[in-house]
């Protein structure tokens, strides 16, 4: 789902369907499970700073989220991964 940004000290143990922005959030809210797949689409109706989060109790406040910035003038998304900003121990994406 996408939500606004929350601060590690007030993320929710569990997100609620009225948390999603701009109606953007799969059902069931318990997410998906290995080997599913889910599609997400929406339309990002004003440019800032969100979260694109798994709504599955509790992995919100364990890190299941990543930073969505929409800016004005795009035609496409364009994602980016600053490998930087991870530990070596715990890299980007999945084996």
């Amino acid at each position: 789902m996408t939500t606004r940004p929350h601060a590690g000290s007030e993320m929710p143990v569990r997100l609620r369907e009225e948390d999603a922005i701009w109606g953007a959030f799969i059902l069931p809210l318990d997410g998906i499970f290995p080997q599913e797949t889910a599609r997400l689409d929406f339309v990002a109706r004003q440019p800032g700073s969100y979260f694109l989060a798994c709504s599955r109790q509790k992995h919100l406040i364990t890190g299941h989220w990543i930073g969505l910035e929409v800016t004005d003038g795009l035609e496409h998304a364009v994602a980016t991964v600053h490998e930087d900003r991870f530990p070596p121990e715990d890299p980007p994406g999945r084996p």
